[in-house]
């Protein structure tokens, strides 16, 4: 905050915008991979929504259905899944429960391996490990959760990535809505279906 700050002031905050759009604009015709694209613009796009040119808030409505509103819940953890259901059982109808993604095995060992190329201990038959392999060599988040946050933090945040993916591709709505297992989805929320946001924001958190 107080670097971003420095550079404002001493940048003014037009230039400071404009640096960000050609920035934004190289970032946009030189990496064509769409998901490496979306991970380098979050805090280009974080420091333009709070800093540079912040919109005021106001309320953005939203519509939850079956196709559009996801629950991600491990498979085999039944009591979550069915703390959810019971209260959240008004909209169950409406949300579509995702299986979240256990860490493999194999990552699990190679994270204690040291010296050893993780590629190298892929097996080319496995297509799970394979694919969570390349979301680590891809995303170096999941890495730096994985060492200081653990592997269920880090499981968690590849669910995520995961299911944001999967809607890319299909490109079928404007937006989604993703819940996590644990919460209850509360009346104000459920019948006004309003959140408070400014234009520009790509992300929006329900809760904290």
């Amino acid at each position: 905050i107080v670097a971003t700050a420095l550079v404002t002031i001493s940048l003014g905050r037009n230039a400071l915008a404009k640096t960000c759009g050609r920035v934004e604009r190289y970032i946009n015709i030189s990496v064509s991979d769409k998901y490496t694209r979306g991970m380098i613009f979050l805090p280009l796009r974080y420091l333009r929504v709070k800093w540079i040119d912040p919109l005021p808030t106001h309320e953005r409505k939203f519509v939850m259905s079956y196709n559009s509103t996801f629950v991600l819940n491990l498979e085999s953890d039944r009591e979550r899944w069915a703390f959810f259901q019971r209260v959240n059982q008004k909209r169950m109808k409406d949300i579509q429960r995702i299986p979240s993604t256990l860490i493999h095995p194999e990552l699990l060992i190679q994270k204690q391996i040291k010296g050893v190329e993780q590629s190298a201990l892929v097996n080319d038959d496995d297509t799970e490990l394979k694919t969570q392999q390349m979301y680590f060599d891809q995303y170096p988040a999941l890495r730096y959760l994985a060492k200081h946050e653990g592997m269920g933090t880090a499981a968690c945040s590849l669910s995520h990535l995961r299911l944001f993916q999967d809607l890319l591709d299909q490109d079928t709505s404007d937006y989604i809505v993703v819940f996590e297992d644990d919460i209850e989805i509360l009346d104000p929320l459920l019948d006004n279906k309003i959140v408070l946001a400014p234009n520009n924001a790509d992300l929006i958190l329900l809760s904290q």
